[in-house]
């Protein structure tokens, strides 16, 4: 059984925040003292600034990772909550719906979508199909879905005047009978078969920074949602990354890209990305390192 984050809404509001937040009050330390040996007398310190501004921006992948969390918890757990309060939305703040079965949130120079699948055959959806419908609104599970809850006894039924045509999620089969006896532990299980549902996500980003612009474009493996919870990584498979800066006649150049994230003490990243920075005055190369953390360090060297 999945247990619901309690500040799962405000989570997700201050997830949206940072993803708004402007990306230049980050402050990635670099060391450019390395590069005196093949800087030809130039000033390393503002040769080496666009690896710092590259260093800051990959902390978007800090805020999205935990946007996918809040997301989750949200089909975990959201669903079930929503139901006992009588609420028909359980769609976490900061994410918008699009008809198709897409789900998108996006702040300043960064955007991520995210889509669900079935893990298993339903009637709405072969296993490993798009779920079309919004996994956020009960009245896609049941209609007008009321729990009542006999103090007496004890004893918790769920009733409702109708299906929708994700139902078949909760475990009841395609066409239940209101009202359905539930326990914590049927609770239990109708969080489980949500967390079953798999996910993916992309994020774009293009980030216009004091000095230059950097964009990457990533995407995740599918996963499952429950993995994601019980704190398996969410890696981010690079689809393609650069860098400039038109000033000094620079380019940053990404050559190798082997990142995560994790949701341990509010999310952090491990992992690195190499690089070369060519143009301007020299030539030099990087690699900026993630240790469970949500800024890098970076080692600048020459080639």
């Amino acid at each position: 059984m999945l247990t619901a984050r309690p500040t799962l809404r405000s989570l997700a509001a201050t997830l949206s925040v940072a993803l708004l937040a402007p990306a230049c009050l980050l402050t990635s330390e670099v060391d450019s003292g390395a590069l005196q040996a093949c800087s030809n007398g130039a000033d390393v310190s503002d040769a080496a600034r666009i690896t710092a501004e590259y260093g800051d921006s990959l902390h978007e992948m800090v805020a999205c990772g935990g946007l996918a969390v809040a997301l989750c918890n949200g089909v975990a757990s959201g669903i079930v909550n929503a139901i006992i309060t009588s609420s028909n939305d359980a769609t976490p703040d900061g994410w918008t719906f699009e008809t198709g079965g897409t789900y998108r949130t996006s702040g300043e120079g960064v955007m991520m979508t995210t889509q669900f699948f079935t893990a298993e055959d339903f009637d709405f959806a072969a296993a490993g199909e798009l779920v079309t419908d919004n996994v956020f609104l009960v009245e896609n599970y049941v209609v007008g879905a009321q729990v009542n809850v006999n103090l007496s006894n004890g004893r918790t039924t769920l009733s409702f005047d109708s299906t929708g045509p994700l139902v078949a999620l909760l475990g009841y089969g395609t066409e239940p009978t209101s009202p359905i006896e539930l326990t914590l532990s049927d609770i239990g299980e109708i969080e489980d078969r949500l967390a079953a549902l798999e996910f993916e996500a992309k994020v774009v980003v293009d980030d216009v920074r004091e000095f230059g612009t950097i964009q990457y474009d990533t995407e995740t493996p599918r996963l499952p949602v429950k993995s994601l919870l019980t704190g398996s990584g969410m890696r981010y498979d690079l689809i393609k990354a650069d860098g400039t800066r038109a000033d000094l006649s620079q380019a940053l150049v990404v050559d190798a890209w082997d990142i995560e994230f994790v949701d341990e003490g509010g999310g952090a990243l491990n992992g690195k990305s190499e690089f070369r920075v060519v143009g301007g005055e020299f030539d030099y190369q990087g690699v900026t390192t993630f240790d469970n953390s949500t800024l890098p360090e970076t080692e600048l060297s020459c080639p």
